[in-house]
């Protein structure tokens, strides 16, 4: 018995120190792979999210930014509409995604923050497209969703950086 006990004891300790190593690993991945968008290095950038998602299956920023690799190739020809349907896709993957984890947690706050930013960049391509309606609607859903998640975590940094592009 004492075995079991010390043996459930040193996997909780390893278990948690895994847990506790991974939020800077976590953020170092997310942010090689904005760096990769940054630098137009799309392939790359998809492999590095890709792998976020195999990594880190419950959260949402791993599906998030493999939208916004198709995000930025719009950005660079906005003239075109090739992207717009596989973006408009990734993003419905995000919110759908988003909803089963509040299903399970109502105040996960990143399931809200990247809930209410899918919706946003939604939004934002529906501007550029001229759909006022939509994009208007998009804007009233997404607002509500972000400031919930600031009233959740008011510290969070992503969260107020929402905020702040949203008013600038």
């Amino acid at each position: 018995m004492k075995i079991t006990a010390h043996i459930l004891f040193l996997i909780l300790i390893f278990s948690q120190s895994e847990l506790n190593a991974q939020p800077g690993k976590f953020d170092s991945v997310v942010v090689h792979g904005i760096n990769q968008i940054y630098n137009i290095q799309f392939d790359k950038a998809e492999k590095t999210f890709r792998g976020l998602v195999a990594n880190y299956p419950k959260h949402p920023a791993g599906r998030f930014f493999l939208a916004m690799i198709d995000w930025w190739k719009i950005r660079l020809n906005t003239g075109s509409e090739e992207y717009d349907d596989i973006f408009y896709q990734k993003l419905e993957d995000v919110i759908y995604f988003c909803e089963e984890l509040l299903d399970e947690d109502s105040e996960n706050v990143d399931a809200l923050f990247f809930l209410g930013g899918s919706i946003g960049f939604r939004g934002r391509l529906n501007i550029m497209r001229e759909s006022w309606l939509k994009a208007a609607d998009d804007g009233r859903e997404a607002l509500p969703i972000v400031e919930e998640a600031a009233l959740l975590d008011p510290d969070n940094l992503d969260v107020q950086l929402g905020f702040g592009i949203y008013n600038y």
